[in-house]
């Protein structure tokens, strides 16, 4: 029994320093596979947000595209006072109507990723309104267009 006891003293003294080692390695590989999983985690969610916010204001352009041409450019044109420069004015409503309805974080990010929020913005107007169905239908010059031109 003397000897079952040597040995198993033994064996703990050379073992103990293998397994805290390899412990050690398993704890290492761990915090680098977490590290990576939220750097991941981050990427995702800095993707998820953005296209939240690219969303939203897609969203807002479309509603306000459509509402200006009823308000606005349906009226100027009917009634024949329909310009260039109240084109540009409209336009420039329609961003000023845009940034007002996005949300503080959607901005935020929207300016982060563009670098220019209202040129970004103007330029989903213009996009919005060359797929309006005024402009589907043959409705002629819309408030992003005859404003683009110089």
């Amino acid at each position: 029994m003397h000897t079952l006891e040597t040995v198993a003293a033994q064996l703990t003294v050379v073992l103990s320093p293998l397994l805290t080692g390899l412990l050690l390695v398993a704890i290492y590989r761990g915090a680098a596979y977490l590290r990576h999983l939220a750097d991941h985690l981050k990427v995702r969610t800095v993707r998820e947000a953005a296209d939240w916010a690219i969303a939203q204001a897609a969203a807002l352009a479309r509603t306000v595209v459509v509402a200006l041409n009823q308000d606005v450019v349906n009226a100027a044109k009917r009634q024949g006072r329909w310009t260039p420069e109240l084109a540009r004015q409209v336009k420039a409503e329609a961003v000023a109507q845009i940034q007002s309805l996005l949300t503080r974080e959607a901005r935020r990010i929207l300016a982060d990723l563009t670098g220019d929020l209202a040129t970004y913005l103007g330029t989903l107007v213009e996009a919005e309104v060359a797929t309006a169905p005024n402009r589907r239908r043959g409705g002629g010059e819309t408030a992003a267009r005859a404003g683009s031109r110089p």
